[in-house]
């Protein structure tokens, strides 16, 4: 073995050693670094995870969708790997992804439904968790009065129409649309909802629609959408 050879070993070792160190619950073994892992128990048909500061404690916190509950649970992060408290919040029809919505210390929190076709903005209460009798209320996709639900699975949020005032994004699995809702300075909102269906082109290249995100990807300083389409 040579000099450089047995100088990368070293390296290599020392790091894993600093890792091990570094993570708490972490451990050495033959396969590598090993992770402990504990179960928290939230509400039916979990969907969505959003993780912030929500109590200002500086420990991370976790808010979980509860689809199948029509709630959403709050975890209070204890700073040791486990959480203090555990709230449920009952909100829309089939809650499947939410955001934290705003700046400042304690945003608000915006719950996109895919049962009722809404995008519920949550006010913060101080405590940690939201205001629920305080929400406004959004229409998402284009067939809120019709049988079939357009059904907005995934939210994203960002400064689309650069006004500085946040805008929310959504997508629409049953509908096959991304709905942008605009905010405005007097904190109503000014909805837009396009079909993915484009340029003439009905064929399916773009169903069901579950998961969103934006970026300039042109560099053209506007902001763009990808969509990720289940059954395309």
């Amino acid at each position: 073995m040579n000099t450089k050879t047995i100088r990368t070993f070293l390296i290599g070792s020392l790091l894993v050693l600093l890792l091990a160190l570094l993570i708490p619950g972490a451990s050495l073994s033959q396969g590598g670094i090993e992770f402990t892992s504990s179960t928290v128990a939230t509400g039916r048909d979990a969907r969505g995870l959003v993780i912030g500061d929500f109590n200002l404690d500086t420990n991370p916190d976790v808010i979980c969708t509860n689809a199948g509950d029509d709630n959403i649970t709050v975890l209070l992060g204890d700073g040791a790997g486990g959480f203090s408290s555990k709230t449920n919040l009952s909100v829309g029809d089939g809650p499947r992804a939410a955001v934290l919505y705003g700046s400042g210390p304690m945003p608000s929190l915006a719950v996109a439904h895919r049962n009722d076709d809404t995008v519920w903005i949550l006010p913060p209460d101080g405590q940690g968790g939201f205001r629920v009798d305080q929400a406004v209320k959004i229409t998402a996709g284009n067939n809120a009065a019709a049988p079939n639900p357009d059904g907005p699975t995934a939210i994203v949020t960002g400064d689309f129409n650069r006004d500085n005032i946040p805008d929310v994004a959504t997508c629409e699995i049953d509908g096959d649309t991304v709905t942008l809702i605009l905010g405005k300075a007097d904190g109503s909102f000014d909805i837009k909802a396009t079909s993915l269906r484009i340029a003439g082109t009905p064929a399916a290249t773009d169903a069901d629609p579950r998961s969103i995100a934006f970026a300039d990807f042109n560099g053209d300083g506007n902001s763009d959408f990808v969509t990720a389409n289940h059954d395309s």
